[in-house]
């Protein structure tokens, strides 16, 4: 959310070298979220996040989450973006 703290999401850019190439996020947590670290694991194959997220405020938890780039991108058709 581009004015508040929550809902947390993953963009994808399918053409990297356009800026235009941005979809809408996909949710990983709706809600309030905080601060937030993203990263990849070559062995799994797989994006790992580590959130600051509640559901009154980002301060209430540390959650962990993975997911695979295949993951993001199922969810470009979806009407609800939410991954997880």
């Amino acid at each position: 959310n581009k004015s508040s703290r929550r809902d947390m999401g993953v963009y994808l850019n399918r053409s990297p070298l356009h800026s235009s190439g941005w979809d809408k996020p996909r949710i990983i947590h709706s809600g309030p979220s905080g601060y937030s670290d993203l990263a990849y694991n070559v062995d799994k194959d797989q994006f790992s996040c580590l959130m600051e997220c509640g559901k009154e405020s980002e301060l209430e938890q540390i959650a962990f989450t993975t997911f695979s780039l295949n993951d993001v991108m199922q969810m470009g058709d979806k009407k609800d973006k939410k991954m997880l």
